[in-house]
């Protein structure tokens, strides 16, 4: 189990103090920002990377590309779209505004599951109360590590686990 330090920048979202700078947050956290403020903000994020002087990674696309993108995706919201939960059902993420929400990519073969599924159950069920919400979305994409169906997936993660977070359809 990790330590209560990797919980920090957690804290200092709902108690109001700023998280300490040397801890990353392992995962992409969206409130009610435009994505616009996000992209802006998010060489805060990792070490010299921004996106206002785009570096080369040999896929990079030119940044010419990127900036009608990123215009385009500013009249948008994260609240703006509507997704189908692990039961196929259609979910509006306008019914998370006003909350802190962790948009996670999950995978029940990752040599991490473990550590990962029960740190996010850890951490929405010490936050949910003061707002903060998990949108776990299975990802096959990363080697193949969640092969399983909607309903095999569910059962993993609401039996093994306890999550008690919004787990959605895989993509």
């Amino acid at each position: 189990m990790a330590s209560s330090s990797s919980y920090a920048p957690f804290s200092a979202i709902f108690n109001g103090s700023r998280p300490n700078p040397s801890v990353k947050p392992a995962a992409f956290l969206a409130s009610s920002l435009k994505f616009s403020t996000v992209i802006s903000n998010f060489a805060n994020l990792s070490n010299g990377f921004s996106l206002k002087s785009p570096i080369n990674l040999g896929y990079l696309f030119k940044s010419r590309y990127f900036n009608v993108q990123a215009r385009a995706a500013a009249e948008k919201t994260v609240h703006d779209f509507t997704v189908k939960d692990i039961d196929g059902n259609d979910v509006s993420l306008n019914k998370f505004k006003g909350k802190v929400m962790l948009i996670v990519n999950v995978a029940s073969r990752c040599g991490l599951t473990s550590s990962n599924y029960s740190e996010l159950s850890h951490l929405y069920e010490k936050y949910k109360s003061q707002g903060f919400e998990i949108l776990a979305f299975p990802c096959n994409q990363f080697g193949g590590q969640e092969p399983g169906s909607n309903p095999e997936i569910k059962q993993f993660a609401c039996t093994r686990f306890k999550a008690e977070f919004p787990i959605f359809d895989k993509v």
